[in-house]
C-alpha cells in the first residue's frame, strides 16, 4: 500500500485502531469499518481476510460497485458537506495524514 505524495503507514493500518478505524459512517465519530483490501496468494477465504503489510488497494477499497449514498461511489463521505469527523476517515486508515 503505497500512494504517490501521500505515504502510507503500514503499522496503522495493521493495528486497525484510532484514526479512520470505526463502526459507522455519519454517526459524529471519525472513522469507518475497515476497509476492504486484497490479499495475494490467498485462495480460501480465512486467508483472504489476514491484515499484513502486503494488503493491497483494490477498487472496492474506496468505491461501491453500484454507487451509494456518497459522492463518486465512495464507502465514506470523502470531500463532501459533512457535520461529522468522517470525511478523510478511509484515506487515514491507509495513510494516517
Amino acid at each position: 500500500m503505497n500512494g504517490v505524495g501521500y505515504p502510507t503507514d503500514t503499522a496503522h493500518w495493521m493495528s486497525g485502531t484510532g484514526s479512520g478505524f470505526g463502526t459507522v459512517t455519519g454517526d459524529a465519530i471519525e472513522g469507518v469499518p475497515r476497509l476492504r483490501f486484497q490479499v495475494s496468494g490467498a485462495f480460501d477465504f480465512i486467508s483472504s481476510q489476514e491484515v499484513g503489510a502486503t494488503n493491497e488497494v483494490v477498487c472496492g477499497s474506496c468505491h461501491l460497485v453500484h454507487g451509494g449514498k456518497h459522492l463518486k461511489g465512495l464507502v465514506w463521505p470523502y470531500l463532501e458537506p459533512v457535520t461529522s469527523a468522517d470525511g478523510n476517515s478511509g484515506c487515514q486508515q491507509c495513510h494516517n495524514f
